[in-house]
């Protein structure tokens, strides 16, 4: 049972002062929680009398009963709950609450669970909040039928409107693309915890809908999501050349620059916003680049390229990276200026890309130049070869052309 340690405070110094009830345990958030006992007493030779106690009492109730052991119990909540139980007619009287929409759950679940996932769980959750303002703030618990959440993906999928969140763009109308189906599933999938977590509640009756459960997605939906596995969405090395040759202002250089980094590295934009000079060390066989994965705690080695060097070379400081939402915009402008518009799975390829684009590339580049497969994972911080292989996009096309240069394929009999 979780542990809390009471006493008896005086509000003020004088003869005579409001008494209040204090707790102080690691098991209430900030650590202490407070309540006046509504009754006041000389401060020399003070004893608490019966009423004192009876907060005391309720306090205790609500501590160990309304809570799970090592739950983090919030001071508003706890105070509610004090009062309830001492004033249980007003409690009858009192009006009801107003119901909590989805999206205020969500917000009080992040800053609830934050501290129990990575920062990239945490990224997405929040992520998934900020879709759920733009398409519904306002829906209950029992308005989310399976229905309403096919409707929701389909939105993210599609064009739609959006307000900036940034500081570059925030509070600005914008129009979002829409997004991949892996991502809108992702988000689906959250969503699905957190609408468990409310039905689970066993404190709170959120009346939620149970269409929530039911939703499946689609075996189409499935195939597209695996579709892209040889879809050549990668850059190719004459690709990033084109890049290279681009006049640009500071700002889209520093994209760029970064794009050419992370296409010769295989790193993420997480672990390269947050690299110094500092994780680069000189060995005899040249600079190597010493870096834990934010992601996956992978501690990762990467032989620096020439390319990486020259690059490296212009920001002794690191590279100080916009945001990874702003980099996407910039990358897609960046690839339609060199012409990459042949089309994908009935998109321009420039539409395809994103932050990810490194990985896929110096996977797709490393193959096609027959580096080993180990060697490449052991660089991306990949151990599991079908996650590996995920990144992989070389087209079948040029996987098969590639094989007529052995010899079981070149050479006759």
């Amino acid at each position: 049972m979780a542990s809390y340690k009471p006493s008896f405070v005086f509000k003020n110094k004088a003869d005579e002062s409001l008494v209040l009830f204090r707790a102080n345990s690691k098991f209430i958030r900030g650590g202490r929680f407070q309540i006046s006992t509504g009754q006041r007493a000389k401060t020399k030779g003070f004893k608490p009398t019966t009423e004192m106690k009876k907060v005391e009492a309720a306090f205790a109730d609500a501590f160990d009963n309304h809570h799970t052991g090592n739950e983090l119990r919030e001071p508003a909540r706890l105070k509610e709950l004090v009062t309830n139980i001492l004033f249980p007619d007003l409690a009858e009287a009192r009006p009801q609450k107003r119901e909590m929409t989805v999206a205020e759950f969500i917000a009080d679940f992040i800053e609830r669970e934050s501290d129990t996932v990575s920062e990239g769980t945490v990224k997405n959750w929040k992520s998934l909040y900020n879709n759920l303002m733009w398409y519904d703030k306002h829906i209950r618990f029992s308005e989310v039928s399976e229905t309403w959440i096919k409707d929701f993906k389909r939105w993210l999928r599609g064009e739609h409107k959006i307000t900036g969140t940034r500081g570059y763009n925030k509070g600005k109308k914008l129009v979002s693309s829409g997004i991949n189906e892996q991502t809108a599933w992702k988000y689906v999938r959250n969503l699905r915890k957190m609408l468990k977590a409310a039905d689970d509640d066993d404190e709170h009756d959120y009346k939620v809908n149970p269409g929530y459960k039911k939703y499946k997605r689609s075996k189409k939906d499935q195939d597209e999501s695996k579709g892209s596995k040889y879809s050549g969405v990668y850059l190719s090395i004459e690709e990033q050349k084109s890049l290279k040759n681009l006049v640009l202002s500071e700002n889209k250089a520093l994209v760029r620059d970064w794009i050419l980094i992370a296409c010769s590295t295989g790193q993420r934009y997480s672990d390269w916003n947050k690299l110094r000079p500092e994780n680069v060390t000189t060995t005899p066989q040249g600079d190597i680049i010493e870096l834990t994965q934010q992601k996956t705690n992978a501690e990762v080695a990467i032989p620096m390229s020439e390319t990486v060097k020259r690059i490296w070379s212009k920001y002794p400081d690191g590279m100080k990276l916009p945001s990874d939402n702003h980099i996407r915009i910039v990358i897609k402008e960046l690839c339609k200026t060199i012409s990459l518009d042949n089309v994908i799975e009935s998109k321009p390829k420039y539409k395809h890309i994103g932050t990810h684009i490194g990985r896929y590339s110096f996977i797709s580049n490393g193959i096609d130049q027959n580096i080993p497969e180990r060697t490449l994972m052991a660089i991306t911080g990949h151990f599991d070869k079908a996650v590996f292989s995920q990144y992989l996009h070389i087209t079948q096309q040029k996987l098969a052309e590639k094989a007529k240069s052995y010899p079981m394929f070149s050479e006759a009999l």
